[in-house]
């Protein structure tokens, strides 16, 4: 994936299980913040989720964004 950002998820994906995208709040240099469905809770909740191309920076892992 070198030089290419993977797109968002899309609403209505899952992110986890029990877990489905409402919206992409913001794309930073590491992370991206979705508004999720939460099924057991039954309510919305936001999600901020490691960029999939920024997973293997250690930089990014060791600061436990």
């Amino acid at each position: 994936m070198t030089g290419q950002i993977p797109d968002p998820l899309s609403p209505g994906e899952p992110l986890l299980p029990g877990y489905e995208v409402i919206d992409l709040l913001s794309r930073g240099a590491a992370l991206d913040v979705y508004e999720v469905y939460r099924e057991e809770r039954d309510c919305s909740v936001v999600a901020k989720v490691i960029r999939p191309d920024r997973r293997d920076v250690p930089r990014v892992r060791r600061r436990g964004v």
